[in-house]
């Protein structure tokens, strides 16, 4: 009888934990309708890459760092790929690769192209936004 009070008590405490915990990802843009919805509204970073380029993985571990900073849950993250959306790179003016495009309430905050944005310069360009 007491394990199963122990189990019980682990799930519930699993599951409430569950609850309250959110991390971000990116989100895969299809599209250029999707790509203007997801930047219209709060704190959005887009990174725009080509599955092929060694410094996008670079890049992209650097962003993805940022995923748990509980003061960024509100912050949202896409990527482009391309090879499958070269349509929104032409949007953009994206030039090359990496880029990481940053944009609060649908307006062009910063363009950073290349792969030197070191995960404490860019949660500080995304904390500096959310104030």
């Amino acid at each position: 009888m007491k394990i199963l009070w122990i189990t019980v008590f682990i799930g519930l405490m699993l599951f409430s934990c569950k609850n309250e915990l959110q991390i971000n990802a990116f989100m895969d843009i299809n599209s250029v309708e999707q790509y203007q919805d997801f930047v219209e509204d709060g704190v959005k970073l887009m990174f725009f890459y080509s599955p092929t380029c060694s410094l996008c993985d670079r890049q992209r571990d650097e962003i993805s760092m940022l995923f748990a900073e509980e003061e960024l849950l509100t912050v949202g993250f896409a990527h482009v790929n391309y090879l499958t959306h070269p349509e929104i790179f032409n949007q953009e003016e994206v030039i090359g690769f990496p880029t990481i495009v940053i944009f609060k309430n649908g307006e062009l905050q910063h363009h950073l192209l290349g792969a030197n944005h070191t995960y404490p310069s860019l949660r500080e360009k995304l904390l500096l936004l959310l104030e």
